[in-house]
């Protein structure tokens, strides 16, 4: 991805919205002017999560997807394979992967 550049000429550095819910999911589907990207928490968006996938075409920006570990501040107490299945479902429109050093390993699959 190519920096934006601001009007002096400088690149500058790009702007990520975080998309914890449906209604900041349905927020950032109607922003006339959204970030560089997106970031999807898939981890607190479990409980939508087939609403997301439909939906997620309608976002105009690259995505950051990420599920975190629990011991990360992530939500839902997510098992490893339930991570890994969660990234895997939106992996495909992800520009971006989030994970965390202590989970490298066991979602090596994904990277």
């Amino acid at each position: 991805m190519t920096p934006r550049t601001s009007k002096n000429g400088r690149s500058r550095p790009q702007v990520v919205g975080v998309i914890t819910s449906r209604a900041e999911f349905e927020f950032a589907i109607r922003m006339r002017q959204p970030p560089d990207l997106f970031e999807l928490r898939l981890d607190r968006l479990v409980p939508v999560i087939d609403q997301l996938e439909r939906k997620i075409s309608r976002l105009r920006t690259p995505l950051i997807i990420t599920a975190r570990h629990p011991a990360e501040g992530g939500a839902n107490k997510l098992s490893t394979p339930e991570r890994r299945n969660l990234l895997s479902r939106f992996l495909s429109r992800a520009h971006d992967i989030d994970i965390e050093l202590r989970s490298a390993d066991a979602l090596d699959s994904l990277l």
